[in-house]
């Protein structure tokens, strides 16, 4: 009994990170899941229309001892969902461990041409958490066998990048990764997830160890909605004001200019 008291305490205080795989159907997300929790948690298959319908998780203890959740999201991009439904399985994310996200993965292709979809895609997940949400995202690119098919690093890839992953790439400050998904190579597997797992760790770092949390979120909604009710309560004031003047001017101008002309005539009657 003692003994799994013990056991009971011991896994309590196992180190957690949770990690939110977003991006478009087709990219291999879910795949990428997969290769980090190291078996097939997520269903995927290489088609338009995306397989994850619903927010997933996934959990598996690393070799280190601590526990990794992994958690699917539906793409952006599924055109069999409504936008309303996307967002709301992503923001369920953030309900689905105690702890809170440490990293988010924005996961893209190098088997296809990056354009301003991307970018859109990400401004939707901006919209749906906010700007902060920025300092705990890694760009993840798959197809890692096809550029070393062509003998080419991530860094050499991305030398000739569109604007638009450019601006991605910016806007995450440079954090990016290369996985393999479909390498049978055991010691690749491992080398890219532990690589991963040192750009979480520096997310972690830098944001002093808080995870991106729903309390978070939700009073950055609050602080948003404050702003745009502050802004729509400003701008008719403003308005109104500038009308008022203007009405206000021209009649007081024309009045006078009466009152002038009467004068005039007077003086000269006189």
């Amino acid at each position: 009994m003692a003994r799994n008291t013990i056991d009971l305490v011991l896994e309590q205080k196992k180190k957690v990170t949770n990690i939110v795989l977003v991006g478009r159907s087709g990219y291999g997300k879910s795949s990428a899941g997969n290769s980090l929790l190291g078996d097939r948690c997520f269903k995927a298959r290489s088609q338009a229309s995306g397989v994850t319908l619903e927010s997933q998780i996934g959990s598996t203890v690393r070799a280190c001892g601590s526990i990794l959740n992994v958690i699917d999201t539906p793409a952006m991009s599924d055109s069999s969902l409504s936008v309303g439904l996307v967002r709301k399985e992503i923001i369920k994310c953030l309900t689905m461990v105690e702890e809170g996200i440490h990293a988010v993965l924005f996961v893209l292709s190098t088997r296809g041409r990056i354009t301003r979809e991307e970018e859109c895609t990400l401004n939707i997940l901006l919209d749906i958490f906010g700007n902060k949400i920025i300092g705990y995202m890694i760009v993840l690119f798959t197809g890692g066998d096809e550029l070393e098919a062509d003998n080419l690093t991530l860094d050499q890839y991305l030398s000739s990048a569109c604007s638009s992953l450019q601006e991605i790439l910016r806007m995450c400050e440079s954090r990016k990764v290369i996985f393999d998904n479909i390498t049978m190579d055991e010691d690749k597997k491992v080398r890219q997830v532990n690589n991963l797992m040192a750009h979480v760790e520096m997310i972690i770092k830098q944001n002093d160890g808080n995870p991106f949390t729903a309390e978070m979120h939700r009073k950055l909604k609050e602080e948003a909605a404050r702003r745009r009710a502050d802004q729509k309560d400003y701008e008719p004031t403003n308005k109104s004001t500038i009308i008022e003047m203007i009405d206000k001017k021209p009649k007081k101008s024309a009045a006078v200019d009466k009152k002038l002309k009467r004068a005039r005539t007077f003086e000269s009657l006189k």
